[in-house]
Formats: structure tokens, C-alpha cells, sequence
């Protein structure tokens, strides 16, 4: 059952998207019917908030890596003369 709004658009009553009819469903490759999958909303943040996160503990890592590799940070010039005086 599909209703159309003023500009020609498939409008679809709230029971329909609640409790799915035959609309929405379509066939497997085993010829079983099949219910399409829609991932809630929350999911889309939630791989945003996973991209930033990555990216962040990244960017640690890397200048982690660079203070502990780098020649101007390691080697602070620091030579004691040889042999130390008692």
C-alpha cells in the first residue's frame, strides 16, 4: 500500500514502516523471501566517532615514534669529559 504526496513522492503510512509488508521484501538467490536491512541511526555517528578516534590515536602514535626516532630529541649533546676527575 503506497500513498503519494503533492509532488508525486511515495509517502509511506507509519504501520507500514513499524510492520513491513510484502513492499519490502524481495528475493534471495535461494528464492526465499528476504526483509531488507536498514541500520539504526546511532551507527552512523558511531563510525564517525570511530574514524575521529582512529585518526587521534594515530597522530599519537606517529608523534610518539617521531619524539622517540628523531636526532634533535635522542642526541641532547650532552658529553662528559673523559676521564672524570677524582
Amino acid at each position: 500500500m503506497r500513498m503519494f504526496g503533492p509532488d508525486q513522492t511515495a509517502v509511506l503510512p507509519l504501520d507500514t514502516v513499524l510492520f513491513p509488508s510484502a513492499d519490502c521484501m524481495r528475493l534471495a538467490r535461494n528464492g526465499e523471501l528476504m526483509q531488507d536491512f536498514f541500520f539504526p541511526n546511532w551507527v552512523n555517528k558511531f563510525v564517525l566517532c570511530l574514524v575521529g578516534g582512529a585518526l587521534l590515536v594515530g597522530g599519537y602514535l606517529a608523534t610518539c615514534l617521531f619524539a622517540a626516532i628523531h636526532p634533535t630529541i635522542v642526541n641532547v649533546g650532552h658529553k662528559p669529559k673523559q676521564p672524570v676527575p677524582f
